[in-house]
């Protein structure tokens, strides 16, 4: 079986926030989509890691509306981190949905069989 015959699942943590790190993540979505175009690819942000997915703090938007509408990428937001932050979710990207908890929702994916990376540096 080649590696294009099947759809892989990959479950990314992201945590840091800095425009390096934001653009970092982006660049090693794009790098596994051009290797597995078929690719499933669930973006998990916590922590710093919610300046990637905030209206005003994003400098990744474009970039986060073209691969959620394009590919097989989700991007997800844990509630936890916007509640200790103080963020509501009027203030995320339109394409982001928010899990309770970013851990929990990683280990449940890894449960079902789904590839983790920890995307950024």
């Amino acid at each position: 079986m080649s590696q294009h015959s099947q759809t892989h699942r990959v479950v990314m943590q992201v945590n840091r926030g800095s425009s390096a790190d934001q653009k970092i993540a982006i660049d090693q979505i794009r790098n596994v989509l051009k290797a597995l175009p078929e690719c499933k690819i669930e973006v998990v942000c916590h922590g710093q890691a919610v300046q990637l997915v905030l209206k005003k703090a994003s400098e990744m938007a474009d970039e986060i509306a073209g691969l959620a509408k394009d590919q097989f990428v989700e991007f997800l937001i844990c509630q936890n981190t916007l509640t200790q932050n103080d963020h509501h979710q009027d203030e995320i990207l339109p394409e982001v949905k928010v899990v309770p908890s970013a851990l929990a929702h990683i280990i449940v994916r890894q449960g079902e069989g789904w590839a983790y990376i920890k995307g950024g540096r």
